[in-house]
């Protein structure tokens, strides 16, 4: 009897799905495969074309260059350029004589002793059209240092405090105060904002307006700032006092000697004018940093005289390759002389 599929598939036994994907690959994501990531690419490292000086400029002939005028010499012919303005002990002739070796050996000697000489040296400008300049090896590296040290010098941090005092102090413990902040903080050498906050205690009667302006005047006196130059002595921004309540708004003007004085660095000054309230006032003072011995910048002389290691070295190889050339010429006309005379003796002529 035959069955039909629908009948078939009900009565027949349930079967298990077989999968063919293996476990491992069924579990992991399967995903596009991720590209190696690429190399950042480095920029090409193209430094500073080395600057071509003396010798080793391989032009025929060349025009100098004026630095004062900016105006260009007539073509001359490099050595001649070379044995006319360059350092005595850098110039190469092939026709010089024993005395003119041994002046020129003489006058680099003590060209070399002296630090204050410059030296001299020929710098190619330009190939087409060919020119060249003088420049001093000393002074250039004078200028190198000095750049470096500006670079290097780093801003001093501002430091910011803040001094609270009343109008009731007795005079000796303000001054003992104000002596101790101007040597703890406005005397060094870091830079310092310092705020000076007048107030008035609890149960005491606010000070008239000019009885104020002659306190801050006391207070900018004893930290080292003219009253005169402040603008205590002058009126306030906000100074909206009522002609009742302060019946002498006259300023003061007091500027002892004494002021004008400590304030002849012109360390400490007002960043900011005087404010004032009914029963306070507030002082905005700065102190400027002053360049400590580590930050000074060394003199001129110093600078000219610190030409690096390599320069000197570069010039006495240079000064004794220069020797050794004129010592084996004159030893080779010498011998040319003798050859000669053995001739003539030979032959008797």
């Amino acid at each position: 009897m035959l069955r039909s599929p629908l009948r078939a598939l009900l009565t027949s036994p349930r079967t298990r799905a077989f999968h063919t994907t293996p476990t491992l690959l069924k579990k992991a994501k399967l995903e596009a495969p991720t590209e190696k990531p690429k190399r950042v690419p480095v920029p090409k490292y193209t430094p500073t074309p080395k600057a071509i000086r003396g010798s080793k400029i391989k032009l025929p002939a060349a025009r100098l260059l004026d630095p004062a005028t900016g105006e260009l010499g007539p073509l001359t012919p490099l050595p001649e350029l070379l044995a006319t303005y360059t350092t005595p002990r850098q110039t190469s002739s092939a026709s010089s004589s024993s005395h003119t070796s041994s002046t020129s050996n003489d006058t680099s000697e003590s060209t070399a002793e002296d630090p204050s000489t410059p030296l001299l040296e020929l710098e190619q400008v330009s190939t087409n059209p060919p020119i060249v300049k003088l420049i001093d090896l000393k002074a250039q590296r004078a200028q190198t240092l000095t750049l470096r040290h500006r670079a290097s010098a780093r801003p001093t941090p501002v430091t910011d405090k803040e001094l609270h005092l009343s109008w009731s102090m007795a005079p000796a413990d303000l001054a003992h105060k104000l002596s101790r902040t101007r040597a703890e903080l406005l005397e060094k050498d870091s830079a310092c904002r310092l705020t000076v906050a007048v107030l008035t205690k609890k149960g005491q009667r606010p000070p008239l307006r000019a009885e104020m302006r002659e306190f801050l005047s006391e207070v900018l006196d004893a930290l080292g700032v003219d009253p005169a130059n402040s603008s205590v002595v002058g009126p306030s921004p906000n100074d909206n006092w009522h002609a009742s309540a302060n019946p002498d708004p006259t300023p003061i003007a007091t500027g002892s000697p004494s002021a004008t004085v400590l304030a002849a660095g012109g360390r400490v000054t007002e960043w900011k004018p005087a404010e004032f309230a009914r029963a306070t006032a507030t002082l905005f003072l700065q102190s400027k940093a002053s360049p400590s011995a580590s930050t000074k910048l060394p003199s001129k002389e110093q600078l000219r005289e610190s030409v690096p290691k390599s320069v000197v070295g570069k010039e006495e190889r240079r000064a004794k390759e220069e020797r050794n050339r004129l010592l084996r010429e004159k030893e080779r006309l010498k011998a040319e002389e003798d050859l000669v005379k053995a001739t003539k003796d030979l032959w008797g002529v």
